[in-house]
This record gives C-alpha cells, sequence and structure tokens, in this order.
C-alpha cells in the first residue's frame, strides 16, 4: 500500500509541510525545500518582518520508487537512447500509473483545488556539483477543471512529463559532460499549491523571481556580495527564463544606476507576463507541457491593479524619473515604490544569510510574493519555492592578462566569469550583431545545436560568440538555444552592443549552468569599453554553418586568458 509520511511537521498558522508518497528519495530540490523549511521554522520572521506573511508551499513528493517502478515495468529505460524528446514524453504518457498512486492522487486532489505545480525533483538536482536548473520539465496546472476526471487526468499527465524529461537531451547532455552514468538518475515529483490570486480568466503572483547571494557582474560601486534579485511581473518563468526582468541588489536597493538612462529601462522592460490560463484545464499536456501558460499584455495587469508600486513615471521632456501617483508621463517599470515602501529587499537579504550559513556557501532561492494592494490587506505573501547552490566561480583565479597591441584583440570585457589562461585552436562560432533578429533567432539557435552536435561527436570544443542573451525565451533579447545545445562551448560571449542593448543571462537556469559546467564567461558592452574586433571576424576564414550563423577556423590559435576576481577577460591572436 501506498505510503504518506510527513517530512516536516506542520507549523501553527502555516499550511502543511512535505509530505511522501511513496518510497525512495525525495531528489535534490526537494531536500532544498525541506531545509528552507526547517530553516525558516529557526528564524523569527514573524518579528522582524511584521507586513510579511513568508511561507513556502506544502510540497506533496512522489518519491522515486515510483519513478523506478513505472520505467521498470513498462521498459521505458531504452529511452535514454532515443534523441526525440517529444516521442520520450508521448511514450511516457501513453502508459497508465499504477492504481496505488492513482488513488493517492485522487485524495490530494481533494484537498486542493488552487492552482498546482508540478515540479522535478532528480537526485542529482539543485545538488553542488551538477545544479541540472531548469533542465527538467515544470507543469502549471489551473486544477479548477468541473470534472474530478479532467483535474486528475491533468495531474497525472503532468508527473509522467515530469518523469519523461528525465531522458530529455538536456539533463542527459548536462550529465554526460559531468561523468554522470544516465542510468543511474531517477526523479522524484514535487506537487506544490501556486502563489497569487486569480483575476478574471488568469491566476498569477504579483512578482516572480530569483534572488542570488552572489552578483558575478556588479557595476559601479556595486559589490559581488551585495547580490542580484531577477524579477519579474506575474509568474517567475520570465525571471528563471532569461526574459525580460527587472534587476536591483538586494543589500543596497537603493543604488540603481541603470534608472539614470530611463529610454534605456523603457526599451528591455517587460512588455508582457505569463500567467496560468484557468480555461486550460482540459487540455492534454504530451504535446505541450506549457500549454496551460498564457502570455498577457502588461496592460491587464494594470487594470487588475497589480502594478502602483512596480511602476514609476517617465517625464521625457524633464529627462527625469517621478515616484509621484500624480505624475503624468510614460509608465516605467522599475518597482522602485515596491523597494521603497516594503521591505522586501531585507527579507530576501535575511533568508539568503540564513541559507547561506546552512549551506556553507552562496545561494539562489526562487520566490513569488502577492504584494498587498489595498489597507484592508495588512500583509504581503512571498512563498520561496526553490533553494540551491551557487557555482563558486565569481572569484576564482589570479590570472594576468596579457599586453597585447589592439590589432591583436579579438575580445575584451569587464564582465567575466571564471579562471583560465590557455591556447584554443579549434573553431569559432560567430553572430554578427548585425544578423540578429526576432525572426532568425530560433533558427539561429537550431543551427548552433547542429554545428555543437557535430563538433561534440568529433570531440572538439569551440568558441561561442553573439549578439544579446544566450538562452533567453525572449526571441528579441538573444540566440534561443538551451545548455545541452551549447554545451561543447569552451567560452561563451554575450555581446550587448549599438544594435542589440541587454543585460547578462545572470539569473536564469542557462546562466547558472554553465557556470555550475565550468564554461568561461564574458560580457562584452560595447557601451562600456568592450571590445570586439569586428573586422577580423568578418575576414576570418569560414568553414561552415548557415545564413547568420559563421563557423570559422584561425588561422592561427587564439589565447584565453580570464580573471574571475577582477571580472577581467580578454581573446587574442597567438603569435
Amino acid at each position: 500500500m501506498t505510503k504518506h509520511r510527513l517530512l516536516v511537521s506542520s507549523r501553527p498558522g502555516h499550511r502543511d509541510g512535505l509530505a511522501r508518497i511513496g518510497d525512495g528519495s525525495i531528489g535534490g530540490k526537494a531536500r532544498g525545500l525541506g531545509f528552507l523549511n526547517v530553516l525558516l521554522r529557526r528564524t523569527e520572521l514573524v518579528r522582524m518582518f511584521p507586513r510579511f506573511r513568508v511561507e513556502i508551499p506544502p510540497a506533496t513528493v512522489v518519491c522515486t520508487r515510483e519513478f523506478d517502478r513505472f520505467v521498470e515495468r513498462n521498459e521505458l529505460v531504452k529511452c535514454i537512447d532515443w534523441t526525440d524528446d517529444a516521442e520520450i514524453t508521448r511514450a511516457f504518457c501513453a502508459i497508465p500509473l499504477r492504481r496505488e498512486l492513482v488513488m493517492s492522487l485522487v485524495l490530494y486532489l481533494a484537498k486542493h483545488r488552487i492552482p498546482l505545480a508540478v515540479r522535478s525533483s532528480s537526485i542529482h538536482e539543485d545538488g553542488s556539483v551538477s545544479p541540472l536548473a531548469g533542465l527538467y520539465q515544470t507543469v502549471l496546472l489551473p486544477n479548477n477543471g468541473p470534472e474530478e476526471a479532467d483535474r486528475l487526468q491533468q495531474l497525472i499527465d503532468a508527473i509522467r512529463v515530469v518523469w519523461s524529461s528525465t531522458y530529455h537531451q538536456a539533463p542527459k547532455g548536462a550529465l554526460r559532460r559531468q561523468g554522470m552514468l544516465l542510468s543511474q538518475e531517477r526523479m522524484a515529483v514535487i506537487i506544490q499549491p501556486m502563489a497569487g490570486r486569480r483575476h478574471r480568466g488568469y491566476f498569477y503572483p504579483t512578482i516572480g523571481g530569483v534572488a542570488g547571494s552572489v552578483n558575478y557582474f556588479p557595476i559601479g560601486s556595486l559589490r559581488p556580495e551585495d547580490g542580484m534579485v531577477a524579477a519579474a511581473v506575474g509568474l517567475g518563468t520570465r525571471a528563471v527564463g532569461g526574459g525580460q526582468v527587472t534587476r536591483f541588489a538586494p543589500h543596497r536597493p537603493s543604488l540603481r544606476p541603470e534608472l539614470y538612462r530611463p529610454e534605456e529601462v523603457r526599451l528591455n522592460s517587460q512588455r508582457s507576463f505569463d500567467a496560468i490560463d484557468m480555461a486550460s484545464g482540459r487540455l492534454r499536456l504530451a504535446d505541450d507541457p506549457r500549454a496551460t501558460i498564457a502570455s498577457i499584455p502588461l496592460e491587464v495587469a494594470r487594470e487588475d491593479g497589480g502594478m502602483s508600486l512596480l511602476e514609476s513615471t517617465w517625464l521625457p521632456a524633464e529627462r527625469t524619473i517621478s515616484e509621484s501617483p500624480l505624475a503624468k508621463g510614460i509608465p516605467l517599470l522599475t518597482f522602485q515604490g515596491l523597494l521603497q515602501n516594503t521591505r522586501l529587499a531585507q527579507l530576501l537579504c535575511h533568508v539568503m544569510e540564513r541559507a547561506e550559513e546552512g549551506m556553507g556557501g552562496a545561494v539562489e532561492i526562487e520566490f513569488a510574493g502577492d504584494i498587498s494592494r489595498s489597507p484592508n490587506r495588512s500583509r504581503h505573501v512571498v512563498d520561496f519555492v526553490q533553494l540551491r547552490r551557487l557555482p563558486q566561480t565569481w572569484h576564482s583565479g589570479s590570472v594576468r592578462l596579457s599586453e597585447v597591441a589592439a590589432e591583436r584583440v579579438l575580445v575584451r570585457s569587464s564582465s567575466a566569469m571564471g579562471s583560465a589562461d590557455l591556447v584554443h585552436s579549434g573553431p569559432i562560432v560567430y553572430i554578427p550583431p548585425t544578423a540578429l533578429t526576432p525572426s532568425v533567432s530560433r533558427a539561429f539557435g537550431d543551427e548552433v545545436a547542429r554545428i555543437n552536435r557535430v563538433l561534440r561527436d568529433r570531440e572538439q570544443s569551440y568558441l561561442l560568440i553573439g549578439p544579446g542573451r544566450w538562452g533567453s525565451i525572449n526571441l528579441s533579447l538573444g540566440i534561443a538555444v538551451t545548455y545541452h545545445q551549447i554545451s561543447e562551448a569552451r567560452l561563451i560571449v554575450e555581446l550587448s552592443t549599438h544594435e542589440h542593448r541587454v543585460a547578462s543571462s545572470q539569473g536564469s537556469h542557462f546562466f547558472h549552468n554553465i557556470a555550475a559546467g565550468h564554461i568561461l564567461y564574458m560580457g562584452l558592452d560595447e557601451e562600456q569599453g568592450g571590445v570586439l574586433n569586428r573586422e577580423w571576424f568578418e575576414h576570418a576564414r569560414r568553414i561552415g554553418g548557415h545564413a547568420g550563423v559563421r563557423l570559422l577556423q584561425p588561422k592561427t590559435p587564439v589565447r584565453i586568458q580570464v580573471n574571475g576576481r577582477s571580472r577581467s577577460g580578454l581573446v587574442f591572436v597567438e603569435v
């Protein structure tokens, strides 16, 4: 008979903690939640932050033994060798769950009628060696259908979709890169109620995002230890997916250098947000696990009344930003009212400091916030939904950069991560800044992935240089690739030029994985003194690639130097 065991006891005034369905491991992500749950019980958050209700949504974990049974009894281990993710998911979703597990899910749904997040929790996920951030599936469910059978079917589909992602190409590539055996990977599944409220036909929190206790690339007088928060209106999918976000340093929230360039803030601000479509309760999820997520114009959030603390007013004639509610001008998404009128930044700092003490290093926490919009609601609600260790690469190394003639410099960066002084004689994948438009971003990503596969088969590494933000879900910000599609890159360079002015991908799952995978990184901003030798790349020998994606082979080797302490990086031609 299926077992139900309470992992963390309930707290007075709070919802339940973690509970288990079945036997086996709860996986890495669930371990992080359990740790955070216990950690927050030991702190005096109610006394320190009386205007906030801090919660960890109660998680019910379908343990790894259920995954093992499903795979073994249905001979699905063969999917390890399959290369079509959609085919793998369809194979999993075509097979029924065992009766005992289904009955446990029926009992669960009888107690929960609000939207649910169904998340992966593999045994290697969110570990310090290979965090696998964002490589497995997460499915968000409206959980509101009038028919119990529809709600149950979507939950069953969601579990099978998450299980199937164990054998998808992205995590398989990451595990291979770390030298881990795919046959040893096991998947638990976390089921959690979601933070937020229903607005007409949609459900979403005021904000969702990710907070890191280290800022890899601080600007101006900011320091790495000031941390970094990337937050978005609505679901946090935009923040972890490398979309348009608002950033601030939680230890110094009043220091916002970007606000001195309001035109740029407006250009890079959110224009839409993600929410759960509450009319999607009957959709089958095998073909599209994101079918329940809708992209909504930001004006809808304004109409719902959720933007009062998030927007400022830009006065173009005066070239200033006003926080006055009476100001007449252009709305600008800055989160200034939220940072000035609540203690959200201080709360995030406190929780991260406690987590750092417990985990022995820098951390990253995903959160969702439902911000009070009227005097009748006395407290803001903040849910913490994930905790992981940050890769410790930002301060590593003491490489001294060479002094070389300007014509030999290919790339110079003041936002570099890693530590290296090495010679590269292999190819370079280069996309000119002038070649990228949203209409070709996905095609460019497919071509980069094809080149990555070819070079992987040849056991060759390469340098990857291109405009905008690598790995972004927003096609207007950069190249649409996933981590496993660039897994053989030795160095990744993100170009911020006059053609494409964007911030780095810091805070996204993609960035987290390249850091954990020890892939060197450089962010190059031409307006901040970064150097891109466009002429050299234009005349370099081309040996492959299609359209705007160029596969180049230098006549002579190039040298890569990265100093993580000074965040400086250099690529130059050897002589």
